[in-house]
Parts: C-alpha cells; structure tokens; sequence
C-alpha cells in the first residue's frame, strides 16, 4: 500500500487579551503584552500589522513570526514616539483579529 499523504492544516490564532491597554513603564515608555497561541495545529505563518500613521509611533518585538500546534509567543507593544493616540488598531492575521490598543491611564 502507498503511504498516506499527511496534510498540515493551520489551526486557529487567538490573542490575548482581546484589547491591550499600554501601561506606563519605569522607563517613561508606555508598553503592554499580547499573547499569540496557535490552537488546534501549526500557524505557518502570523503577522500583526500596525496602522500606517502609526508606523513611527508603535513597535512590536515580534511583528511576524510562525508557531507550532500549541505553541504562543509573547508580543511586547510599545509607544515610543512623541504623539499620543486615542486607540490604535492592530491586525493579527491570519484570521484578521483586530486587536484595540490604547492608554491606560491610571488616576
């Protein structure tokens, strides 16, 4: 008998937490963490784009990446530049999870 064909199919990306609040950091840096996790199989390949006219505004540890079945990344979020934002829209795809980012202002 022939051998089987294995097909690989991506299973689903879910991010963590589903809006990101940027905290200020010891560093004067607003910053936060998503989490990245590939459920149910391999994610050959994720990316999270940030919006255009934030280009300069926003950075990402780890913008793209791929990830094995039950595997997760962390992803730290952080504000460097001079404009502050109201929120910002970061997509992770595949899937085209749009992920709010905002300021988390403590009173």
């Amino acid at each position: 008998p022939s051998p089987g064909i294995a097909a690989v199919v991506a299973g689903p990306l879910t991010v963590s937490p589903a809006s990101l609040g940027l905290g200020l950091s010891l560093g004067g840096l607003w910053t936060g963490t998503l989490t990245l996790t590939a459920n149910g199989g391999p994610v050959s390949a994720y990316h999270l784009t940030v919006p255009v006219p934030l280009l300069q505004d926003l950075t990402l540890s780890q913008a793209s990446g791929s990830l094995a079945a039950g595997q997760s990344v962390r992803i730290k979020v952080t504000a460097v530049g001079s404009a502050l934002f109201s929120t910002a829209l970061l997509t992770v795809s595949p899937g085209s999870i749009t992920v709010p980012v905002t300021y988390q202002l403590l009173g």
